[in-house]
């Protein structure tokens, strides 16, 4: 049979008589918008008050949302709370960027939309390293040292807009993540990162995973403040396809569990070859497109065979996980290296390398031979090429091969039903 995944504008495409199971998202119409958020807003979860009711009753107004690189449909939310915040006489924005750069102007368009010019003077940038705009919380039980956004202390009410969506090693996307580390300190977010390396960090996972938790428990030190939330889910190509609203944890346990069903993918059994393919915008690079492989990961086989493809057309990436890639050797214990040097990033590396060990790493792409070498990357020119090998290292071993192709990698969870 005859498979094609996409691979930068184009498409790369295998044959084989292998059993080949494909593992696709669910095909899913997405809603009609208004509807969606006037029924979101009017009949929030775990409160009485509507969001009307919230603005009218807030005397300080503060919006949390989320920067340019998440696919947050903002301004879609804004377009139909506006007509109760327009006229609030004390309303401010804060653009949780958690340790991304501001926004470029093309991304404050895009997540204002028609109301930026607006808000764009209400509207102020999260920056975590600023120690003159944090407030000490205290420190959770894991021993991380929280720090806020003052705005949050400041405001008699707030308003968080998230998307949720699975999130490779903290469970999902938005809920509390708008407070850590969307307005944390970097300390904050440096040292909760660091238990990203931890067996219990997964897609979908958030009991029992370290990152999650202490998340969740870095909130409560924002007990007692009136929060009011509003949490989006969209189909894989941006359309909205259900949004919560109300209390922050009952409108995210709704929405965690319709994006769980939207992204997550059943498979029988795994295999001992998988085939993830980053398809646009998340091939734009090497580190970019390690999500499609944690998610490869799932469907596959200790020992396997896993081979990415992804076009990685603006190269590495952000050059930090590569460096240590580099400087590693082959059999340094990762574990003992970071807990003496870990710095924000390092968990790139860390699973990176964990993928080294437990499978063998192959790659469709178009970086440089020496790039994946350090990368602990075999690289192919083409897929059909990289499948003909594949199967040949497998019956090398004396096992019969076995196929899992996600077409979807970055947006697609496999779920072992076996």
């Amino acid at each position: 049979m005859r498979f094609t995944v996409p691979y930068g504008e184009g498409m790369q495409e295998f044959e084989t008589d292998i059993p080949c199971r494909v593992l696709e998202n669910a095909s899913l119409e997405a809603g009609h918008s208004g509807k969606i958020m006037s029924e979101a807003l009017s009949h929030p979860l775990g409160t009485k008050e509507t969001f009307a009711d919230f603005v009218s009753s807030t005397d300080k107004l503060l919006l949390i949302v989320c920067d340019g690189t998440r696919p947050t449909p903002t301004a879609l939310v804004l377009e139909h709370m506006h007509k109760d915040i327009r006229y609030h006489p004390d309303i401010g924005f804060l653009i949780a960027t958690g340790t991304h750069r501001d926004p470029t102007a093309e991304e404050y368009e895009l997540i204002f939309g028609k109301y930026f010019d607006d808000f764009r003077n209400r509207t102020a940038v999260h920056h975590s390293k600023d120690k003159s705009v944090l407030q000490d919380m205290g420190v959770t039980s894991r021993g991380t040292p929280v720090s806020f956004n003052m705005a949050v202390l400041e405001a008699d009410g707030i308003v968080t807009i998230n998307s949720v969506e699975p999130h490779y090693f903290a469970g999902f996307t938005g809920g509390r993540k708008s407070f850590l580390p969307g307005i944390a300190g970097f300390e904050s977010i440096e040292k909760n990162h660091s238990h990203a390396t931890d067996p219990g960090t997964a897609p979908l996972a958030m009991i029992g995973n370290p990152v999650w938790e202490d998340i969740h428990e870095a909130f409560d030190f924002l007990k007692g403040k009136r929060v009011f939330t509003v949490q989006t889910v969209v189909l894989p190509d941006g359309r909205l396809h259900s949004a919560f609203a109300g209390d922050l944890d009952e409108a995210f346990g709704k929405a965690a569990e319709s994006a769980a069903q939207i992204y997550s993918v059943n498979v029988q059994r795994k295999a001992n070859i998988v085939i993830t393919a980053a398809p646009p915008p998340m091939d734009r690079d090497l580190y970019q497109s390690q999500k499609a492989m944690e998610h490869g990961r799932l469907a596959l086989e200790e020992g396997g065979v896993l081979v990415l493809v992804s076009s990685c057309w603006d190269g590495i990436g952000d050059r930090g996980f590569y460096d240590l890639l580099s400087r590693l050797g082959e059999h340094e214990d990762i574990g003992k290296y970071l807990g003496r040097n870990y710095r924000l990033g390092n968990h790139k590396a860390a699973r990176w390398l964990d993928l080294c060990k437990r499978f063998s790493l192959w790659g469709v792409t178009d970086l440089d031979g020496e790039v994946l070498r350090t990368a602990r990357m075999r690289g192919f020119a083409t897929l059909q090429q990289a499948v003909d090998e594949a199967i040949g290292h497998v019956r090398s071993k004396g096992r019969e091969p076995s196929i899992n192709l996600i077409p979807n990698g970055s947006f697609a969870v496999p779920k072992v039903t076996e």
